[in-house]
This record gives structure tokens, sequence and C-alpha cells, in this order.
């Protein structure tokens, strides 16, 4: 509950200390007189948007300082922000400069705007002069429904849709975070495969290149040397006129000889000797021949292996040397990409597991919103027909959507003013003032299920009058009886059914406008003020009896609830 408000320097009011008691408080004032200044300060109060223009003129800062009273939900907040818990009140401290500077403190304790709003979330609730316009746009819908079901703060299936929501997120995101194609992907796996295969079967080998053109330069040079042993060969063992046939002519002719001559005998004998030299030398000849006559083939495949090596180099741009390194790098490739096909089929599977999970927990929670629209429509029923909606017809449909953080529920509420009328969407249908009692009504539901500490209305019960502001009154009272309820209003029905009536004037002093507020305590008081609101600015008898009537018939009916 709001005890007090003490505003400084704040746009048009100079210095102001308000206290506010429980029940329904009524602010009224003439227009312009600063009365939304109020709901403004609170709203700064609760977290809201600061500006430097809100700074009075002269001043160098504005003070906004709230107190309220203090719940376990409060000091459970307060200890977890680690600011200052105990005591039955809990001082909210906001300074606004005009350089755009700004303090927040909280009992005492220095606080940020972020902080703020997130400790006094839910203790109040303002509806300013257009929520319910607000009320017409369907991206709130759904939010009323939450709200009065509390389905947000203590449903369990909430939490599960939530926490399936997070997860599934977080799965879209790690295959988001792969990234690629996986067509693409197969693509490169198979061209890195088919260059594996390819290094594999030709297994270079690092200095393999060197090693082979020393071998070609030798085998070349070998097949000149084979050609000069093979007529090496014919001369020495050939079949016309070699070295042999003619060395075996001398020995015969020079035994014949030496029949004659013995003196020839060591001749032949040499002759025989030489021949014997010049076999032997053929033999060598021969074997060094057939060694060399494998030469050719070997040459072909040294040329051919160097041809392969250096396609290869030529292909991928390296030297022979970096092939081996290449098929290591091939290697790692195809099993990171193997890596990569198997990581994304696993987080595509995560994200098929979780997308079920979401849908299995979003049909579970659409059952809980489904009970809590029953509920909802049963308690808004009422109050439009309290409020003088008695041919309305107000209603919810859940529709199924793609799944989202809010859940899988698209909401549509409709309505119909006139019995007999097909409702339509809100926006289609809904008057400025059978928007304002709707959203009267909505509020007044949330209220009597849970709802605020305070709620506050800032002239929302416009469009409205005569037994219409006289319901408005006796709902806001209501309402008040379980909530503090703080009311801005030009309806005399209305601060009829105040349990405090506060007035709110603007004067000028010493040249300056300046807004103050002041207490309604005595009957008196609060009989001129509402009679002011029936007549104008001349106060009649009039309208000093019927306020007298209006306060007493509140009061009647108060007394009877």
């Amino acid at each position: 509950m709001l005890l007090s408000l003490r505003l400084s320097q704040f746009a048009v009011v100079e210095e102001t200390l308000i206290t506010f008691g429980s029940g329904l408080v009524v602010l009224t004032g003439e227009t312009g007189a600063g009365k939304s200044v109020l709901v403004d300060a609170l709203g700064l109060l609760l977290g809201g948007r600061a500006e430097s223009v809100m700074v009075r003129n002269g001043a160098e800062e504005a003070v906004i300082e709230g107190v309220f009273s203090s719940t376990p939900l409060l000091r459970e907040r307060l200890s977890q922000a680690g600011l200052p818990a105990e005591g039955p009140e809990v001082l909210v401290r906001r300074v606004i400069g005009r350089s755009g500077r700004g303090r927040v403190h909280v009992n005492g304790g220095l606080a940020t705007v972020g902080m703020l709003a997130d400790l006094l979330r839910g203790i109040a609730d303002i509806a300013g002069q257009h929520d319910h316009l607000e009320l017409l746009d369907p991206k709130r819908h759904l939010d009323l429904i939450d709200q009065f079901g509390r389905v947000r703060t203590a449903s369990s299936e909430w939490a599960e849709y939530v926490a399936e929501w997070a997860q599934l997120e977080t799965a879209r995101f790690e295959l988001h975070q792969l990234g690629g194609d996986e067509a693409q992907v197969r693509r490169k796996l198979e061209d890195a495969q088919y260059q594996i295969d390819e290094l594999s079967r030709l297994d270079p080998k690092v200095g393999e290149e060197t090693s082979l053109e020393a071998e070609r330069r030798g085998l070349r040079q070998v097949e000149r040397m084979r050609e000069t042993l093979a007529s090496a060969e014919v001369a020495l063992g050939g079949r016309d006129h070699s070295a042999i046939d003619q060395l075996g002519q001398a020995a015969r002719a020079l035994a014949d000889a030496q029949k004659i001559d013995p003196r020839l005998a060591t001749l032949h004998e040499q002759v025989l000797i030489t021949q014997g030299q010049v076999n032997d030398a053929l033999r060598t000849v021969g074997k060094q021949l057939s060694v060399l006559d494998e030469s050719p083939q070997r040459l072909a495949e040294v040329e051919e292996r160097l041809e392969s090596l250096k396609r290869l180099s030529r292909r991928w741009g390296i030297p022979c040397d970096q092939l081996p390194s290449r098929a290591t790098e091939l290697e790692i490739e195809a099993a990171g990409l193997r890596a990569w096909a198997d990581r994304r089929k696993t987080a595509e599977a995560r994200v098929e597991q979780h997308r079920t999970a979401l849908n299995k927990a979003g049909l579970a929670l659409t059952q809980v919103r489904r009970e809590v629209v029953t509920k909802l429509l049963g308690a808004v029923r009422g109050h439009c027909q309290r409020l003088g909606l008695k041919g309305a017809k107000v209603e919810v449909a859940l529709e199924a959507k793609e799944p989202g953080a809010d859940g899988a529920d698209h909401v549509v509420w409709t309505f119909s003013a006139n019995k007999g009328e097909p409702p339509q969407p809100l926006a289609k249908v809904a008057s400025g003032g059978e928007a304002s009692r709707l959203l009267l009504a909505i509020k007044a539901a949330l209220a009597a299920a849970h709802g605020y500490d305070c709620y506050v209305f800032d002239e929302s019960d416009a469009g409205v009058g005569g037994a219409i502001a006289d319901a408005v009154g006796r709902l806001l009272w209501d309402m008040s009886r379980q909530r503090q309820v703080l009311c801005i209003t030009h309806l005399p029905q209305v601060a009829a059914y105040a349990d405090s009536h506060l007035r709110i004037e603007k004067m000028t002093h010493e040249g300056r406008v300046r807004s103050t507020v002041l207490e309604l305590g005595e009957a008196r008081a609060r009989t001129q003020e509402v009679a002011r609101m029936l007549s104008g600015v001349a106060i009649t008898r009039e309208a000093v009896r019927a306020a007298q009537a209006l306060l007493k018939g509140a009061t009647r009916t108060a007394r009877l609830s």
C-alpha cells in the first residue's frame, strides 16, 4: 500500500506531502490543476522513465519520495538486491537532475532504476486515461489472462513451457552456430575423400621427386652405355669378323705352323691366351648387357611416377614434397567434416526433441489458460452487468499459433455492446465509454482474484455519467475493500464513495503557477467539492443539496454492502 508521496520541484508542484489512507482515495480538481502529475510521480517511483523537463523551472533537480508499507515479498526482494529490509515501511527516493542525471535510493541504500522496477513490480498498477485504448490492442489480451490466472507466476505448466522454450532456443542457436549446408558439406567430404584415395594410391614420399629425377638421369646414361657395350659385344664375338673368330683362325694357323717350326709354339700359346681373355671379356660384356636390358622398363616406370607426382603438384599448386602433408591435412579436414555432419545430425535431433516437448508443454499450458478464461469471463461479465453493460457480450477465444516465448496461444477478445449483435474484435465495436467500463470490469476481476496492493485510476472512468457513474463508484469502492484504490476523477458520483478525498488546486504565487494538495477531511469540505463537481464554478444551493444526497446515498449503499 502507498502510505505517502512527497514531491519537491516536480513539474507544477513546488513542494507537497500527501498522505494516503486505505480503501478508496479520490483525487479531484479542475482540469489542468495537476492531478495527473501525481500519477506521473508515482510512475517514476515504480521505475518509469524520467525526463529533465519534469524538473520545475528554476530548480536544478526534482525529488519524489514515496513510502510503501512493507510486505514479505518486498522484504525478500530487498534482501536479494542487497538493500536495507528492516522496518514496517519502504522509503523510495528518486532524484531527477536537470542535466539528465538522476539518483535512486531505497531505504537509504543506493539503487538503479532497473532495480527499482524489479523491486516494486506487482505492487501498484496504474490505469491511465488512455489505458482503455491499450485494452483494444490484441497484444495485451494474453497478458490479461495470464495476469488473472497468475499463469506466469504460479503455474507449473508455464514454468515447464518456459524451460522447454529455453532449451529449444539453445538447441536452435547451436544448430545455427554450426552453419553450412548439409549438401555442400557432403560434396566437400566426397571431394576430400576422393583426394585422399588418390594420394593413398600414389603414396608420395618426401624427397621422392629428387630421388626419381636422379635415377632418371642415371637411367638415361645407362642407355648410352648399353649401346656402347652392344657394339663391343658385336666386335668381340659377332658372327662376322669378330675378334673371337679372327683369333681362332690365327690360333689354327699357328698350330699348323709350329709343326713345321717348333719355335712358333710360344707364339701359338700367346694367341690361345689372348683368345681366352677375349672370351672372358665377351662374357663380362654379356653380363653387363643382361643387367642393362632392364633399364628401359625401369626408366618408363620412373618417368610415369614422376609425371603422376608433378600432375598432382600442379593441380593443387604445391611442391611434390608437400603432397604427403597434404594427405594428412585432407584426413584432418575429412574428419572435421564427418564430425560436423555428426554434430549437425545430433543438433537437428535435439531441436526436434525439444520442439516435440515444447508442443506437449504448449498443449498443457493452453488447457490451463482455457480454465482461466472461463473464470475470468465469469467475473468480467458480472462486473459488466453492474456497470450498465447489460446487453453486452464478452467472449475470449484461444486460437493455436506457432509456439513462441509466450506460448502457443493467440487470444482474441470479442465484444458486443447490444443484445443480438454478434461479438466482434474490441477495436471495431467498443466505444470510449464502453471500453473504459470494460477495462474497469477487467481490473476489478484481477483485483478480486489476487491483484496488486494498490490500484491507480487516472480518469479511466471517462465517458460515463448518471447511474453508470454511480455504478463505477460503487465498483471502485468494492475493489478498495481488499486493495488500496487511488482514483483521479471528474465524476461526483465516484467522489461520493471516497474513504478519503484529496483536492488538487492550482494557484498563482509571485507570478508562478503551482499546484497544492488539500485533504478534505471535514464533511462540509467534501460536500462543497462534490457540489463544485456537479455545478461548475458557481456552487448553487441546489448543487449543495444534490451533493449531500450523493454523499448520503453512497454512505448508505456502502453500509449495506
